[in-house]
């Protein structure tokens, strides 16, 4: 026959108080480590209540160390309690008072007497970091430089302690003024200067993270320059970040000499190359990864390559303002020309063909659209130059060749009406043939010549760059070819030779300067040929 057990029932009664009291206890842990992020004295509180709760539950080693005289303490230990207003409870501390760690632990690292670890097999980051986005680099660089110039002293430091230096007076400040500076970041936690740091056996290792943290903080730099102009200069952007993955990669190995832990900045910089390369479709070849970390003896090189990718970015930008500056002159001496407001026009075209040719000098494509649609409402009045530039002739023969490919105008529009002109050189060319040089055959503006003049045809073929003269010669030489009309503002230097072929062949040669408009070639058939049409009409 069973009988309740009376003792067990208790038991499980007493269980059940304690869980929850346990659970009630957790709950004020929770809140009072929540106040203790921004309470310095209540932060400290907790330590000494943490330290007591340690005594009274080591008795025996408690006793035996009061039994013992006390021992002095040394310049590093009572520093501690200056170091830790910037660092977070410790895991033992946050052990004896029954709550997890809030935020990753202080980097531990290798004492004297253990070597470091190679930084090959390191694993990836003990903890997660948080999403980061692109506004919070800045500050991520100025924790990095801060921690760089930490790093520095750490080294400093270890030397001078191990010639006995006096703490006080050559320590302490600057242990404070690091500390102070620490305060006025953001989630900056200097773990160099923390009392339980690493201490490794060669100070230099310390000055090998410095340069780390520097590289890293200068790609950011330049990554935050380029990232402005990601789209418009993308080969540098994505070059950008090549390099912050090598120098983060670098720090990480850096730290690796010394510790077990990442260094949380440098997560977040590896976090954000992540993201970033994600979101703009960029690969990056190398050091993304922890079984391929980047030498931190080669930072030397790799600060060399920031330097100069900084330097070619602010080339790209000063040029970019040089070229809008200049493409903003020519719009203004344009606008000046059409709205007649130039004092001395001459003066302006000289200003606007100079300028175009600095454009294209300075790498601006001569088919560029924004050039083009500055130019092409005012290439039928540009003047007629006796030479120009040799880039501003690239520009005039791409306006050509586009003219060339566009489109015909709208059927519906109304035709600008013939001027009296044109009807004059219909009767002396009325049946004959036409030759066109120079540029690039427009069929629209074939087509309205043939139709305004009554043309038989119209010999126009494609003219390239520096085409020998003796190709023309036996299509001018044609009995039905009346005019020889040469664009000289899309044809080549060499064309000025042409007459003497037209003379010998008893052709009329006519410049067009102002471009392929049937009322304006009309008038410069008349003006400049029309007593030797109107000799050959007779």
């Amino acid at each position: 026959m069973n009988q309740e057990n009376p003792i067990s029932g208790s038991f499980g009664d007493e269980d059940q108080q304690a869980q929850e009291t346990r659970r009630g206890l957790d709950t004020v842990i929770e809140h009072l480590l929540e106040a203790a992020r921004e309470d310095d004295a209540l932060r400290q509180a907790l330590r000494r209540l943490a330290q007591q709760v340690l005594e009274r539950t080591q008795p025996q080693e408690a006793a035996a160390a009061a039994a013992e005289p006390a021992a002095p303490r040394d310049a590093r230990a009572a520093e501690a309690d200056v170091a830790s207003l910037t660092s977070p409870p410790t895991e033992r501390e946050l052990r004896l008072i029954g709550a997890a760690a809030p935020q990753p632990p202080p980097i531990t690292g290798p004492t004297l007497s253990r070597p470091p670890r190679a930084p090959t097999t390191r694993s990836e980051p003990s903890w997660e970091v948080a999403e980061v986005a692109d506004d919070e680099l800045p500050l991520i660089e100025q924790r990095c430089r801060l921690k760089a110039e930490a790093a520095q002293w750490a080294a400093t430091r270890q030397r001078w302690e191990a010639d006995g230096c006096d703490f006080a007076t050559d320590i302490r400040p600057r242990d404070r003024d690091l500390i102070d500076r620490a305060r006025a970041l953001p989630d900056c936690f200097l773990w160099m200067c923390h009392p339980d740091g690493p201490s490794p056996r060669d100070p230099s290792l310390w000055e090998q993270i410095a340069a780390a943290f520097t590289a890293s903080a200068n790609a950011l730099a330049l990554v935050q320059s380029s990232i402005e102009h990601k789209e418009r200069f993308r080969d540098l952007f994505e070059q950008s970040l090549s390099l912050l993955a090598e120098a983060q990669s670098a720090l990480r190995s850096a730290v690796a000499a010394i510790s077990d832990r990442d260094d949380t900045d440098q997560s977040r910089i590896h976090r954000w190359l992540k993201r970033i390369t994600s979101e703009q479709g960029v690969f990056i070849r190398r050091h993304m990864r922890a079984d391929d970390p980047a030498d931190p003896a080669a930072l030397p090189e790799v600060e060399q390559r920031i330097e100069q990718l900084h330097a070619h970015l602010t080339q790209r930008h000063q040029a970019q303002r040089q070229r809008r500056s200049n493409l903003q002159r020519v719009e203004y001496h344009l606008r000046r020309l059409s709205e007649g407001t130039a004092v001395n026009p001459d003066h302006d075209w000289q200003v606007v063909v100079g300028t175009v040719d600095n454009l294209v000098s300075d790498g601006l494509p001569p088919s560029d659209a924004r050039l083009r649609e500055l130019l092409l409402p005012h290439v039928e009045r540009m003047p007629d130059f006796d030479s120009v530039p040799q880039n501003f002739d690239l520009v005039m023969r791409e306006i050509d060749r586009y003219l060339s490919t566009r489109p015909s105008a709208d059927p519906d529009r109304t035709p600008a009406a013939p001027s009296p002109q044109v009807a004059r050189v219909r009767k002396l060319l009325e049946g004959k043939a036409m030759v066109m040089i120079g540029g690039d055959r427009r069929p629209e503006s074939q087509r309205n010549l043939k139709q305004a003049f009554g043309l038989s045809e119209l010999y126009w073929d494609h003219t390239a760059p520096h085409q020998p003269l003796s190709v023309f010669e036996p299509t001018i030489a044609r009995p039905e070819v009346a005019v020889v009309l040469l664009a000289i503002r899309w044809s080549s230097h060499a064309y000025g030779s042409l007459k003497e072929i037209c003379d010998r062949l008893g052709k009329p040669l006519v410049r067009l300067p102002g471009g392929y408009g049937v009322n304006r070639v009309a008038s410069d058939i008349l003006d400049q040929c029309s007593a030797q049409l109107q000799g050959a009409a007779q």
